[in-house]
């Protein structure tokens, strides 16, 4: 057995290659070992698939270096660092789907997890049953080119953080405010092959910091939060700046009454409220049924169709993971046709890791409240004689022009809205949930903010706030890995007040 190891680890050009478990002292070139380049990671994924019996086999392969930081009081408090490692193996035997995980990229663990998957596939009870008419692996696919690994965000040292960080807490004690924050930056890389010749390498970095500043009788709350791929577009400044005027801003606010307000919703409001895209473009309004969704017997069984017009003529709705200010992933994790909301999708789960792998690509979805594409797995596509479509990721919504203090300017009466917490669903059929207003909650008044005003919370659905849009902003701001506006919108509900200055 052990010459057959070496024969196989020599064929394959292995041997010699070692395999880092976590970055040597935390240097950067012990990171950049960790995370492993394209050919180590080619050579790995060829050593998974060689292990297997089954034709039909998937590897995905991901490993992280993660660091953060955090602030409280006006003081640095903790810090620390992560290395994670995910191998999954996906093969199929006979009918049924196995799958087996690893965090461990030794040859003996690669083993036991082939040999895992493999066991899970002959069970009644871990395998997953197929259908026959299931689509085959994809083969050899050609991806955008996505630059999105930055070494200033691999390099940024904790002294280079913590001097982030600090510049935080400087403007917060410079208006008599306290600070507490957390900062968090990523590098990784995501790797994808199968047993048809795909093969797909993607490496980011990432960095974000939050922060909330109060006044020092607990009376104002201000928030604001950044991120950026490259550790030196990380704007610290500004986010201190915004968050420092809002905690002043929001002292002695006015009691209002509850009931339908016109609201202008900062793009971290409007990313908690804006519209599912799966349930809009899966074919019918609401989604799926069942276990994978909504029951479609409570809303009226509406045809969704390429041309027709499904929402408000101001949206349109666009992937495009190549913008600069996302710089998402240039494959995905699991097979199109599904996936939920806006962002990118994990690693791929169940049937649809055999689809991993597929390329993304720019693609309009809705342009002015007309349906462009439709979310289409490959099998959908056959039935329906269309193109299949990839999971819609990296979302640009975009309508409108001018930034957030235009949008003021041009406003009669609302209320301003930093950002909502605590929100729980109500209804996913109708997209109704509940939650409370945070860290800044704002009359405006012919055109200008006049005074702060005492927490709501809200009973609202996504599909009202999208239906009754009345204007927004030029998208600019990244959450949650898709690019938003703010957006103005009428009769949204606040159902009762809240006492919490948060």
């Amino acid at each position: 057995m052990k010459g057959r190891t070496r024969t196989r680890r020599a064929l394959l050009g292995l041997e010699g290659i070692r395999w880092p478990d976590r970055a040597q002292s935390g240097s950067p070139r012990g990171v950049s070992d960790f995370l492993l380049d394209r050919e180590q990671v080619r050579r790995l994924t060829e050593l998974v698939l060689s292990l297997s019996s089954s034709k039909e086999t998937v590897v995905l392969i991901r490993r992280t270096y993660a660091t953060h930081l955090r602030a409280a009081f006006n003081a640095i408090t903790t810090s620390g660092s992560t290395y994670t490692t995910t191998v999954t193996v996906g093969l199929v035997l006979g009918n049924r789907l196995g799958v087996a995980t690893s965090e461990d990229v030794s040859e003996a663990a690669l083993r036991r997890a082939v040999k895992e998957a493999e066991e899970n596939a002959r069970s009644e009870w871990f395998g997953m049953l197929l259908s026959e008419e299931r689509d085959p692996l994809p083969g050899p696919q050609e991806y955008l080119p996505i630059s999105a690994f930055f070494e200033s965000t691999l390099r940024a040292t904790p002294e280079a953080r913590a001097d982030r960080m600090r510049r935080v807490l400087a403007a917060a004690q410079a208006k008599n405010l306290v600070a507490a924050a957390f900062m968090t930056t990523s590098a990784g890389i995501v790797a994808v092959a199968n047993s048809a010749g795909l093969f797909a390498y993607h490496a980011s970095t990432d960095a974000q910091i939050s922060m909330t500043f109060r006044t020092k009788d607990g009376s104002g709350s201000g928030w604001a939060a950044t991120s950026a791929r490259n550790f030196e577009e990380l704007d610290v400044e500004e986010a201190a700046r915004i968050a420092a005027e809002k905690a002043i801003r929001s002292v002695n606010p006015r009691e209002l009454p509850p009931g339908d307000y016109t609201v202008i919703l900062e793009p971290d409001a409007f990313a908690d409220m804006g519209p599912n895209v799966t349930a809009l473009l899966t074919g019918r309004r609401g989604g799926g049924g069942g276990v994978f969704g909504p029951d479609l017997s409570l809303l009226p069984a509406e045809r969704v169709e390429v041309g027709k017009r499904i929402t408000n003529p101001l949206y349109t709705l666009r992937s495009d993971p190549t913008h600069p200010k996302l710089l998402g992933m240039p494959f995905s994790l699991a097979g199109g046709g599904f996936g939920g909301g806006f962002g990118g999708g994990g690693l791929g789960a169940g049937a649809a890791l055999l689809q991993a792998g597929r390329p993304t690509r720019k693609i309009t979805w809705i342009e002015k409240g007309v349906v462009r594409n439709l979310i289409l797995s490959p099998a959908q596509a056959r039935r329906e004689n269309r193109e299949p479509t990839p999971t819609p990721t990296s979302l640009i919504v975009e309508g409108g022009e001018g930034t957030l203090e235009d949008l003021i300017r041009k406003t009669d009466r609302a209320l301003l809205v930093t950002r909502f917490w605590y929100i729980r669903a109500l209804n996913p059929v109708l997209g109704t949930s509940t939650g409370l207003t945070r860290d800044g909650l704002f009359l405006v008044e012919n055109g200008e903010i006049k005074y702060p005003v005492k927490n709501f919370r809200f009973n609202e659905s996504w599909r009202t706030v999208v239906e009754n849009t009345e204007a927004m902003t030029a998208p600019y701001k990244r959450v949650r890995d898709a690019l938003y506006p703010a957006v103005r919108t009428r009769a949204f509900t606040f159902s009762s007040g809240s006492d919490a200055i948060e």
